[in-house]
């Protein structure tokens, strides 16, 4: 993922009135991926572009190093990146991450999105997720190679949903 350090509007004129907030954000953009050989060094650099999100610092880390920042924003689940899994199939590996998609026409919603290294070149694949809202939820793991598994709950019918969807490359 690459980021940035962002002044924060919304934490800036709260601390202009009194209040403790900070008035630094991380703002997330794009993933990279570096293609490495065996020597290590690059054969190819993947951008996969994504929504830009934001995760607003805890007072008082403005003023942190880079690495200190992205361990922090990493421990807090601030970054779109979910998890990595290697297939059974030599030099096969999917990188998963959630992203929420700005649609034109048509609601807005998140998908989990799959870029899958296979016979020497990158694909990709996005899982729609759905809308949730409030304090419903969709869970993304890896599962079997190939697949994910998806677990959604919905706090009105007090119910979680299990499934497991195949990843296309």
């Amino acid at each position: 993922m690459s980021n940035t350090k962002a002044a924060d509007a919304a934490g800036i004129a709260m601390r202009a009135m009194g209040g403790g907030a900070s008035t630094v954000k991380m703002v997330i953009n794009d993933m990279i991926i570096f293609h490495f050989n065996k020597d290590f060094g690059i054969n190819t650099v993947e951008f996969v572009e994504k929504t830009k999100s934001d995760f607003t610092l805890p007072y008082g880390y403005g003023f942190a190093n880079i690495h200190m920042l992205s361990n922090m924003v990493k421990a807090y689940g601030g970054f779109d990146y979910s998890f990595t899994s290697k297939s059974t199939e030599k030099g096969t590996a999917s990188i998963g991450y959630v992203d929420y998609e700005k649609k034109q026409g048509a609601k807005n919603e998140f998908v989990f999105g799959a870029i899958t290294y296979y016979n020497g070149k990158f694909s990709s694949d996005k899982i729609p997720l759905g809308r949730p809202k409030g304090r419903d939820w969709v869970r993304v793991m890896p599962g079997k190679p190939g697949y994910v598994v998806l677990f959604a709950y919905d706090r009105k019918e007090k119910s979680l949903e299990v499934r497991q969807e195949k990843i296309n490359y």
